[in-house]
């Protein structure tokens, strides 16, 4: 399971389409936030996410999302199947899926993505 983290443009996609490419299944920690706006019945917008992600930290701490992401993984049923987990962002979420991931016999590893500042910048304007 591969973990990828960087800031706002910084090349996480591009990443993770690179991995896609590998055969890897790439999941979001977001993903866990839309099954969580499902389960409530609340239509998806960003604000939405937002918000019920945080809602989700406040309930159960910063790992939540990685936690919730773990247990959606069938590292021991398909040792085969590869994972990438983009937007991990805090040092919690990264402890939740280094112990999730290996308590079930997997390994784990996370990639940080930089890019310049002016690079990031112009990703950011053609948004």
């Amino acid at each position: 399971v591969i973990g990828v983290s960087g800031l706002n443009a910084s090349g996480k996609t591009s990443v993770c389409e690179f991995f896609l490419g590998k055969g890897y299944l790439v999941l979001s920690l977001s993903d866990a936030i839309r099954r969580e706006l499902k389960a409530r019945g609340t239509p998806e917008s960003r604000q939405a996410l937002i918000d019920a992600g945080n809602d989700m930290r406040i309930a159960h701490g910063p790992g939540i999302l990685a936690q919730r992401t773990v247990d959606t993984l069938h590292i021991n049923e398909d040792p085969l199947q590869h994972y990438v987990i983009d937007s991990v962002r805090h040092p919690s979420e990264v402890e939740a899926l280094l112990d999730g991931v290996t308590s079930r016999g997997g390994r784990f590893c996370l990639v940080g993505v930089t890019a310049p500042s002016e690079q990031r910048y112009e990703r950011l304007k053609s948004r």
